[in-house]
């Protein structure tokens, strides 16, 4: 387990541990270049030699990085510290969906679906992507403070052209959402995925999961045997239209449920309309009633005793001739009425929006439609590469042969940042989130910009950014905490210490000498008397050390005893002196003196030379 304080890859420094999982645990860290609050999901310890789980960390990241989208936890980065796989994901102040519906329930219908339709565009891109989540479950469906949802954890997640995975790894993922087919070993599509989000619609409407049991494998075979629970039977105001989504979502059959994530969101965000209020309730069809094939007897073609066969023989061969002849004559209308109707009949132009171009052109051309010309415009709500509208429009009866035209999303048109420094935070971040940014405030104190303006922002003026990718994040102003600083010349170092305390601030303290302000008090101040200054700053304050009675030092060396000694009486300096030999330096004259020359010493101080006592002998 990593320790409080650790930096990870010398930029990540832990704060705490957010959770512990069975693969990696999750904590929250400091970006100390950017200056903000992230995850780091690290690879357990006993786990970081094992292969198959490192694998299944490679993958997750592998995943998720290859989407961007404001309801999936986006990947910031990826590593390796110390012999351990870490990835850094984007910090979600919030719970996930498990605990929010424990603690909210009853949640209002109508935010219900606001919070699936968000599930639902997430694990929507996730499909474009080709990438199946495998183990959506509201545990990894996180909710932060604004209700804002973001789906997480794709650490099982499949992308649908990978062949190298297991039949054991085809049923990972927890039991209580998990599809028929999955629980019967087989792999998992983007309709196992509806499965799952049909279960957690249901849950969040009635606090429980449809199946439970005893073990995993009693809850996997009523996954398979066991009719979906009626939700209205709990809570019999859930509307009959919003229960039909759970059914369609959760059919046995992965046929007969929604063929995407983005169908289910348009059935969805219309169940509480007026016009479905009388709508019957949707029963899947079982799958053995599809299967099921009506059998024949047998032509019982043996001779009967005692009747003459032979007639009998003819007469019912020239029938069957009979019957042949109108068959064929059938067959002829129906294929000639077939060529007919191929060559002649109208066609509705299909729904292609929000699919590749590629995708577009296939249904277009499986329709018997041309490809016409291809435009391409910005689109905030459309993915780059993905279709628009076509013209004619979706829906439009058009002849087989037609060609249509597509409208094609260059993605979303850069967006160029301005200085929003002394503009008012909240109108600011309204307009930016419309835009899709993610905005981020932090308050700080400010004696200059008024409490709810911007003091400063992160991404800086001038830059062009794309808003569903960029977090913008703002120092706004609490206000000012601002106090006038009094006068505090004349005052004593243990009064000016007294009033910083009083009033938040700091002191410093120097000293010099003063000819007019007596030892021990305040000779001057910075910042200086008047100012406004923001508690916890620092006052600087000069004291005097009284009047400056020092003497420069003359320089002796070479002058007789008698001469230092009188320069020591005549300053009232405490005189003494020593002797040693010296071969330049004349019997009886200073050699050296102690303060040296042109030293500063006080009156009382004391001064001392070495006296020459000639050559040595």
């Amino acid at each position: 387990m990593m320790q409080v304080g650790h930096l990870v890859a010398g930029r990540y420094k832990i704060l705490s541990i957010i959770g512990e999982g069975g693969m990696a645990n999750v904590y929250l860290a400091e970006d100390t270049i950017l200056h903000r609050e992230v995850a780091v999901k690290a690879l357990r310890m006993d786990l970081r030699d094992d292969k198959s789980v490192q694998e299944r960390f490679k993958r997750e990241a592998v995943a998720t990085s290859e989407l961007s989208h404001p309801n999936i936890v986006n990947v910031l980065d990826v590593g390796i510290d110390q012999g351990t796989q870490f990835m850094v994901i984007e910090y979600i102040n919030g719970t996930n969906l498990k605990t929010y519906i424990r603690d909210h329930f009853p949640i209002p219908y109508q935010q219900v679906i606001d919070m699936m339709e968000q599930i639902l565009a997430a694990v929507q891109c996730a499909h474009e992507h080709n990438i199946v989540h495998r183990d959506l479950k509201p545990e990894n469906v996180m909710v932060d403070q604004y209700g804002r949802v973001k789906v997480s954890d794709f650490g099982i997640a499949l992308a649908l052209s990978e062949q190298s995975i297991t039949q054991t790894n085809t049923t990972l993922g927890s039991v209580y959402y998990m599809s028929p087919e999955q629980t019967r070993g087989k792999k998992a599509t983007t309709r196992s995925d509806i499965y799952s989000l049909g279960i957690i619609l249901y849950e969040m409407l009635t606090k429980k999961v449809p199946f439970t049991g005893d073990t995993s494998v009693a809850i996997a075979m009523k996954h398979f045997k066991d009719p979906m629970p009626s939700a209205r039977e709990i809570d019999p105001r859930i509307p009959q239209a919003l229960e039909n989504v759970i059914f369609k979502a959760t059919a046995k059959d992965p046929d007969q449920r929604y063929q995407s994530a983005q169908e289910m969101a348009e059935d969805l965000k219309t169940t509480l309309l007026s016009t479905r209020a009388n709508e019957p309730k949707f029963v899947p069809v079982a799958p053995a009633q599809m299967a099921e094939t009506k059998v024949m007897e047998p032509i019982n073609d043996e001779p009967i005793p005692g009747r003459n066969n032979k007639k009998k023989k003819k007469k019912w061969w020239t029938k069957k001739r009979a019957i042949i002849a109108g068959v064929i004559a059938l067959l002829i209308l129906l294929v000639g009425g077939g060529i007919w109707m191929t060559s002649n009949h109208n066609v509705d132009v299909p729904d292609v929006a929000n699919l590749t171009q590629n995708q577009a052109e296939d249904i277009l051309e499986s329709k018997g439609l041309e490809k016409g010309t291809v435009t391409r415009v910005h689109s905030d709500e459309v993915k780059k590469g993905h279709v628009i509208k076509t013209n004619p429009d979706i829906g439009s009866q058009v002849k087989k042969g037609t060609s249509i035209n597509l409208v094609i999303s260059s993605g979303q048109k850069k967006f160029e940042i301005i200085d929003y420094t002394n503009k008012k935070y909240s109108s600011t971040a309204k307009k930016l989130r419309k835009k899709g940014f993610e905005v981020k405030k932090t308050s700080v104190q400010s004696s200059t910009i008024p409490k709810g303006y911007i003091v400063s922002q992160s991404v800086p003026e001038g830059e062009k950014v794309y808003p569903n990718k960029t977090t913008i994040e703002f120092e706004v102003s609490s206000g000012s905490n601002a106090v006038t600083v009094k006068d505090l010349t004349g005052y004593s170092l243990k009064g000016a210490q007294d009033y910083a305390a009083d009033n938040g601030f700091n002191i410093n303290s120097t000293e010099e000498f003063s000819d007019d302000v007596a030892k021990g008090l305040v000779i001057r101040q910075s910042p200086p008397a008047g100012s406004r200054l923001n508690k916890g700053s620092t006052i600087t304050v000069v004291i005097s050390k009284g009047k400056d009675d020092s003497i420069t030092v003359d320089n002796l060396v070479g002058k007789s005893l008698n001469e230092a000694g009188k320069f020591a009486d005549d300053n009232n300096l405490k005189f003494s002196y020593t002797e040693e030999y010296s071969d330049t330096i004349t019997a009886g004259l200073v050699i050296r003196q102690t303060p040296a020359a042109g030293s500063k010493i006080s009156k009382d101080g004391t001064f001392s030379v070495v006296i020459s006592k000639g050559k040595r002998p």
